[in-house]
């Protein structure tokens, strides 16, 4: 345990090389960190070719570009289809209140017509089928008769 605790201490604590030295002699090179004699330095930041590091940029910026573009389009895909979501909602608001509307009034001339006598009662009778007429030619198609509560459009 001592072992590696002292082992790790001085790994921990040794000089770092700051220099690589090459070293060429009868043909073979040869890399250390003390200079010999006719030994070049090197700086090994200088060694590492700038050139593939800017190619790999490239694409990577170019994905950068196509993946922003990519989002922009579809945020204004979703926001068309929020506005067309909200316009038919307010379009179906509208019929659903118009349709209402057509079904008390058909209600409230039947109601009149049933309680009417005499010359009067035909006029109602007749007043309530153009309001019945009137509310099966605007709404027959999605919504309960008149006098009933509104289910919602059938599926």
């Amino acid at each position: 345990m001592q072992r590696l605790l002292l082992l790790s201490l001085l790994i921990a604590f040794s000089p770092p090389a700051l220099a690589v030295y090459k070293c060429e002699a009868d043909g073979k090179v040869g890399y250390g960190d003390t200079p010999c004699p006719g030994g070049k330095t090197l700086d090994l930041r200088e060694t590492v070719s700038s050139t593939p590091a800017a190619a790999a940029k490239q694409p990577v910026s170019r994905d950068k570009a196509e993946l922003k573009r990519i989002d922009n389009e579809r945020r204004r895909h979703e926001a068309r289809e929020e506005q067309e979501r909200k316009t038919a909602a307010r379009i179906l608001y509208a019929r659903q209140k118009k349709c209402s509307s057509l079904a008390l009034r058909t209600k409230a001339a039947g109601d009149h017509a049933a309680l009417a006598a005499g010359k009067s009662a035909d006029k109602s009778r007749l007043k309530a089928r153009r309001a019945a007429r009137a509310f099966d030619a605007e709404c027959s198609n999605d919504t309960a008769r008149p006098g009933m509560s509104y289910i919602g459009p059938r599926q």
